[in-house]
């Protein structure tokens, strides 16, 4: 049996090292009982040297933990035995042609069957200094005509638990397993309900609507999780659970559950944060200059920033904008900020955000630099909104402070990213990657760093990819320095760092990124 990690709403295979790709990785296709149907796959090789393809076939399940195929030449829903075809094939360079397998139904066949085929290149294909085996797996659903076992899918079990973080309440987390006894696959999405026994009324709603579903294979189940962003105060409650169930117009059904859930008294005694967010994480303004007969101009930007109170506790909440922008890797006092004269806070400052509201307490973000010298002015500046919430509960003060960036760009923007330097220092079986990256534009960069071991004498990669960075950012003019620890195998003496970073921003706010490889020799 072997997993492989491919999502169910999108299955994506990056094909940047190999010329040969198979398409497509998941598709659905029908047949009656005691017919023959064709599975086909379009080969394309674009590369200069003849591809031999090992194909090997197993039945096909979605994973009970994790929105990944596993592939099982065990389970019971499998077609394997009705597919004829080939253990190999052979794609000339150049060649894109349509594979065809043919599947013999048997007459006594209903319901939903699954196989995955795992196509795996017979020898390695060499690019740079690396050499890679490809390995695509394409699942196929197969739907046969007809009644099948029709058997309810059913909620076995719901456990609810109160979420924390560093000791503050976040909410609850709802963990279901639900079960598929029947023949088809099916696709559970609906509602649930929180209601207050104390108060008669409900307090929390998740809606999980039919394109966000969770597909169940048949005769599996999986195991799914809820998060229900809201604080409820202490008492008594029920959550009950109205679920759809089914797959297009072959099998379709509801489910209903419903679970006694109590919050005690004593969670209030050590609350000391309000549960209180804003619906934006960074506030961007674009201001876009213009050359006219009166020079350079700019038109007011505004930016309303919504506080999502989803607590049981009313709040009072204050802003203020900061220019006192931290920039890690600058040294002294951070240059490139925003004027507090030109940025302001358009209208209230306070707030009074009552329980369980997410709209109506709005504070509005104004960038207007008409009065500036803009000549002076290009890429980006920064600062932050300063955000104190307060609120009473039993007599004590419950506080929650945020504080959210604030990007003003004025455009003519440059993404430079320098490599200072990138070395490994060897110590018995450990080494240690040191890398020191420098931004030498006028606005930020996201980058996130991986890596890879080589035996330079054969190319041959050795032990598991290495995540030496997650994304992160570095702002205009700092230098950062980063270090990551790792094992080394024997023999090993070489490491390749893909740099994968942020080179430009569009006119529709999309980030396009680049990537170059870095190759560390020790």
């Amino acid at each position: 049996m072997k997993k492989y990690g491919l999502i169910l709403t999108f299955l994506i295979f990056s094909a940047v090292f190999f010329p040969f790709i198979i398409q497509p990785l998941l598709q659905t296709i029908e047949a009656n009982p005691g017919s023959d149907v064709l599975i086909e796959f379009v080969t394309t090789n674009d590369g200069q040297t003849t591809e031999n393809i090992n194909i090997d076939v197993g039945g096909a399940y979605i994973d009970s933990k994790n929105p990944a195929w596993v592939v099982d030449d065990s389970y019971s829903r499998s077609f394997e035995d009705w597919i004829q075809y080939p253990s190999t094939l052979s794609v000339l360079p150049g060649e894109k042609s349509v594979q065809q397998f043919t599947v013999k139904v048997p007459s006594s066949a209903a319901g939903s069957y699954f196989v995955g085929f795992n196509f795996s290149s017979a020898n390695a294909i060499t690019t740079g200094q690396i050499a890679y085996k490809m390995n695509f797996i394409a699942v196929v659903h197969l739907i046969v005509t007809g009644q099948g076992n029709r058997e309810k899918v059913e909620i076995s079990q719901a456990t609810p638990t109160m979420v924390k973080e560093n000791g503050e309440l976040k909410g609850i987390k709802l963990d279901l397993n639900i079960y598929n006894p029947s023949d088809w696959l099916t696709n559970t999405y609906g509602r649930i309900d929180i209601v207050s026994n104390d108060l008669k009324k409900m307090l929390a709603t998740i809606d999980i609507p039919e394109n966000e579903g969770n597909y169940i294979t048949p005769q599996k189940s999986r195991d799914i999780s809820f998060q229900i962003e809201k604080l409820l105060p202490p008492g008594e409650y029920q959550i009950k659970m109205v679920f759809d169930y089914g797959y297009q117009n072959y099998f379709k059904g509801k489910m209903n559950y419903e679970i006694p859930f109590i919050i005690p008294a004593e969670v209030e005694n050590d609350r000391k944060s309000l549960y209180i967010s804003t619906d934006l994480k960074e506030i961007y303004i674009k201001n876009e200059k213009r050359s006219t007969a009166r020079g350079i101009q700019v038109n007011p930007q505004y930016t309303t920033i919504n506080i999502l109170n989803n607590d049981y506790v009313n709040a009072n909440v204050s802003a203020a904008i900061i220019d006192n922008f931290s920039a890690d890797g600058f040294d002294g006092e951070y240059t490139r900020k925003i004027d507090p004269s030109f940025v302001t806070l358009k209208g209230r400052n306070e707030i009074n955000a009552r329980a369980y509201t997410e709209r109506g307490n709005s504070l509005t973000v104004s960038s207007d630099y008409r009065r500036s010298d803009l000549t002076k002015y290009s890429g980006q500046y920064f600062g932050y909104l300063d955000i104190d919430a307060k609120g009473e509960l039993n007599s004590k003060t419950l506080e929650k402070a945020m504080r959210i960036p604030i990007i003003v760009d004025f455009g003519e923007n440059t993404w430079n990213l320098e490599t200072l330097d990138a070395k490994v220092m060897k110590s018995g079986e450990n080494g240690k990657i040191y890398i020191t990256l420098k931004n030498t534009g006028n606005s930020y960069i996201d980058y996130e760093i991986n890596a890879i071991k080589l035996i330079s004498a054969n190319s041959e990669r050795v032990g598991e990819d290495i995540k030496v960075s997650e994304m992160s950012t570095i702002y205009p003019d700092c230098k950062i320095n980063i270090e990551k620890d790792i094992p080394l195998e024997e023999n090993v003496d070489q490491i390749i760092l893909t740099l994968k970073y942020l080179r430009q921003i569009d006119s529709n706010g999309n980030k396009i990124y680049d990537s170059k490889n870095i190759t560390i020799k020790f």
